[in-house]
């Protein structure tokens, strides 16, 4: 199994315990192509041997410290360029191999990805699944800014299955680059958006409450959902790792988190949590007393 990921420092602690999460319930051969823009050599390595040693997968780095989108623009403030990267994946990985998973790294893995990564592509560039929002008047004021069909189904780019053959047999990095650029001043989710104008009737699709399941500003999983959802996806401003976030859609994040043993990152945020309540507790009571202030004035009036 080929798994394609691109992250900066902000996000390679969070890439660990997605891949941590997908070794637990993947017992394939693994291995990992690290699309890098901007880590350290150190810091590559520790990731490596974390791989290696902990999770018995392979990583191979590719270096993208220089690409034609380096200058486009990013958006808002959670996006980095490496978003951009899996645009460009069938020009920059290795030629022998013929298709990979992307994930992006705020996923966690709940099941087997053996089915969903071994499927065919009938005929298709990429296998994706549709924008959980895909219905909404949001999505709809998107396909017009990006001159879609009305009836495309926007898919999220947060999971993808990569047939790089065909990619490669039936794109070319001027036209992809000379699209981006022409498109720049209408994207709102840039890669996203993108993908979606590129290969609007290249894409096969798949059932994104099994396989891109997108969390967004949900608190709450039905237990009916949580017993067949393969891929959970914190899509969104809202991540389940900021402890102010902590709800029950975020438990399955923290139980992987436990997983990897990781003491310290539990122990800060519980710290934190604890402090945010407090804090938030002692704020009503101040808003009370002024309330009950603000009335005694009134009737005393």
């Amino acid at each position: 199994m080929n798994v394609l990921i691109s992250v900066n420092n902000l996000y390679l602690d969070k890439a660990k315990t997605m891949l941590h999460s997908m070794r637990r319930n993947n017992c394939e051969r693994t291995t990992v192509y690290l699309m890098n823009h901007c880590l350290s050599k150190g810091s590559v390595q520790r990731f490596r041997e974390y791989l290696q040693h902990k999770l018995n997968m392979t990583l191979i780095e590719i270096d993208v410290s220089k690409t034609e989108l380096d200058h486009m623009p990013l958006g808002n403030a959670h996006f980095s360029i490496e978003m951009y990267y899996r645009i460009l994946a069938q020009f920059l990985l290795p030629e022998d191999i013929d298709r990979i998973l992307w994930l992006d790294a705020d996923i966690i893995i709940c099941r087997s990805l053996y089915k969903f990564y071994h499927q065919d592509f009938g005929g298709k560039y990429i296998i994706a699944c549709p924008d959980a929002m895909n219905d909404s008047k949001e999505v709809s004021f998107l396909k017009e800014k990006l001159g879609l069909p009305m009836d495309h189904i926007y898919f999220n780019s947060g999971v993808l299955l990569l047939n790089l053959y065909a990619l490669r047999m039936n794109t070319c990095i001027e036209m992809i680059v000379r699209t981006a650029h022409e498109l720049a001043d209408r994207l709102t989710y840039p890669d996203q958006d993108l993908l979606n104008y590129l290969y609007k009737d290249k894409i096969k699709y798949c059932n994104w409450e099994e396989y891109n399941y997108q969390v967004h500003e949900k608190k709450y999983i039905e237990k009916e959902m949580l017993d067949k959802i393969v891929i959970l996806h914190y899509a969104g401003d809202i991540k389940p790792w900021n402890f102010y976030h902590i709800s029950q859609a975020s438990s399955m994040y923290w139980k992987e988190i436990i997983k990897r043993k990781k003491w310290w990152t539990i122990l800060v945020n519980a710290v934190l949590l604890g402090a945010w309540k407090v804090y938030i507790h002692c704020k009503i009571w101040v808003v009370v007393a002024k309330m009950r202030l603000f009335i005694g004035k009134y009737k005393a009036k």
